[in-house]
């Protein structure tokens, strides 16, 4: 609380152990981590209107749109719960065909990394199956098929603008993937700006994307300014390693990606 205290924009409250009879562990760890299976942290909660658990997940998952439903009334409770038992099911299916996906990308054997990512979103909660977005613009990349990853990045960043993660992703991989022989700038910047804009500008990583696209885009005073504020936000290692980055843009030089 005492180094993280401005940036924890939301309500935080500490767990009750003295209500629990003796267990070690507070209210909220037994009443609801363990009620509900889960074991991660962090983990987010929706209630609806009717003080009914409408969703349970990583906050990193939840969508502005789910939110909407949720408070507008139009989340189907229902039919959420039936995909995530089916995604629970089929969670044996999704790993073994992950792994074929993931070895098939990394030997370069397009192909079937293609017919394993249509097996896998079939598999996904539709709220999922962006992610399959993202291996089919990795397998277009592989493809050198570089008009069609641009138009595929951009389309799902257009789907998900309140993904700040995804968008940061799909940045990411077009400033700093090694060995591209084209790469779409503008859009990198682009995906980049929305992914500081859905994360208010207090993500450093993300800002370090940001900084990155607009030096290659050959605007080294705003890459300076947004490399300042990356490394303004950061601790630790993390802000050695952003350091290094302004000082390299400072310099005219574009960084070296570790």
């Amino acid at each position: 609380m005492k180094t993280m205290a401005e940036k924890m924009t939301y309500r935080v409250a500490l767990d009750d152990k003295s209500v629990t009879n003796g267990e070690t562990k507070g209210a909220m760890a037994v009443n609801w981590m363990e009620a509900a299976g889960q074991d991660g942290i962090p983990t987010a909660f929706v209630i609806d209107k009717k003080g009914v658990i409408a969703w349970i997940g990583h906050p990193m998952t939840l969508t502005e749109k789910l939110l909407e439903d949720v408070a507008a009334g139009r989340f189907d409770v229902a039919k959420a719960a039936a995909e995530s038992a089916a995604a629970e099911k089929n969670q044996a299916a999704l790993e073994k065909l992950s792994s074929e996906l993931d070895k098939a990308i990394e030997s370069k054997d397009w192909d079937t990394a293609e017919t394993a990512a249509g097996q896998v979103e079939k598999l996904l909660p539709e709220a999922d199956r962006f992610q399959m977005g993202i291996a089919r613009f990795e397998i277009q990349l592989g493809r050198k098929d570089f008009t069609g990853a641009w138009k595929l990045a951009g389309e799902l960043g257009d789907a998900h603008q309140d993904n700040a993660q995804l968008q940061n992703q799909l940045a990411w991989i077009i400033v700093s993937r090694d060995g591209l022989e084209k790469r779409d700038l503008a859009l990198a910047e682009k995906l980049a700006a929305r992914a500081s804009k859905a994360a208010d500008g207090k993500d450093g990583s993300i800002l370090d994307t940001l900084a990155r696209a607009q030096f290659m885009n050959g605007k080294k005073s705003e890459a300076v300014e947004t490399e300042t504020k990356a490394v303004g936000l950061a601790e630790g290692k993390e802000k050695e390693e952003l350091q290094k980055s302004l000082d390299s843009y400072q310099a005219g030089k574009l960084p070296e990606v570790n």
